[in-house]
């Protein structure tokens, strides 16, 4: 397939596999901490991946579908990244609902000025953090009970992480929960019927024994690489104090205990932070490294205007 765009360029439709590996070394980012070329270099299924050509030379790529952009990248020594994005804007724009919003995905901080001056504005960032795992030991306050959790527990911990986050920015999702939709979450994603069992050894719950109350929680789970499927990697997925049991070092505590834990089992321990959180100040304390800020941004609908049939 091939698509005429202004100025003399085009896009043509690129084998996933190629397209990767162009895309892995000449974007250079990595903000997941995946091996370099296998970050870029297995895009099966993902049938939007575009070579970007001047005159028929081949100068980039990019991923484009209706209403969404990502992965725009150029190869040396072409270097005018402001005409050729403008360029192909032209087409995401023809083939876009304009009733919804144009989403660009994975924008990096030297990127952003070229979205912004197209009409993008941000919605939210997004860095992940990563440090190696390593045992240590760790004491909890006698007054604490520090525990893997179990099923029985999902009530107690959607409350916790209810009234964890519900303090949040407007703009951050979980801050919008209501206690249903914790409960919900918790139950499916958080502790779900066939959590890993070294997953829930390395999670913790931190109860309050005067009072039996789950007051802290950080639970981990296993994530599978687009690209390493066979070799997941340990995450936190969600980890919470409740506010008046804050500034105690149960947080530090638990991630200890995660990092303990899993030590014999896997070589790094990671975590995705909202752009702006201060937690970002709590992980760099206990030395894990950020990864390169992401951003997606969007282009507000242009209502009451006509839709191009001509799609992708």
């Amino acid at each position: 397939m091939q698509v005429d765009l202004p100025n003399g360029y085009a896009l043509r439709s690129a084998p996933e596999r190629g397209f990767g590996i162009n895309y892995a070394i000449y974007r250079n980012v990595n903000p997941e901490f995946e091996d370099f070329l296998e970050y870029g270099s297995d895009l099966e299924g993902l049938h939007y991946c575009f070579w970007i050509f001047k005159h028929d030379v081949r100068i980039g790529g990019v991923i484009v579908r209706p209403n969404h952009i990502e992965g725009f990248f150029l190869r040396p020594p072409h270097a005018n990244a402001s005409e050729v994005l403008e360029a192909i804007m032209a087409v995401v724009t023809a083939w876009s609902d304009r009733d919804k919003p144009i989403e660009a995905v994975d924008v990096v901080l030297p990127e952003l000025s070229l979205y912004e001056r197209l009409g993008f504005r941000i919605d939210r960032g997004r860095r992940v953090y990563v440090r190696p795992t390593e045992a240590s030991e760790i004491r909890w306050p006698r007054e604490y009970q520090a525990t893997p959790p179990t099923r029985e527990d999902v009530s107690q911990v959607a409350d916790l992480f209810h009234r964890s986050f519900r303090d949040y920015p407007e703009e951050w999702q979980l801050g919008s929960y209501g206690l249903q939709e914790w409960i919900e979450r918790t139950e499916k994603r958080l502790i779900p019927d066939d959590m890993p069992e070294e997953c829930r050894q390395a999670s913790t719950l931190v109860r309050d024994k005067a009072r039996n109350l789950v007051v802290g929680a950080c639970l981990i789970a296993l994530r599978r690489s687009t690209t390493r499927p066979e070799n997941p990697y340990a995450g936190i997925s969600m980890i919470g104090v409740r506010p008046e049991c804050r500034r105690q070092g149960l947080a530090t505590m638990m991630v200890q205990k995660a990092l303990t834990v899993l030590h014999e089992q896997r070589p790094t321990l990671k975590f995705g932070v909202a752009v702006g959180n201060l937690a970002e100040a709590f992980y760099h304390s206990l030395g894990f490294l950020a990864g390169p800020a992401h951003y997606v941004l969007l282009m507000p609908p242009r209502r009451g205007a006509g839709r191009d049939d001509e799609q992708p």
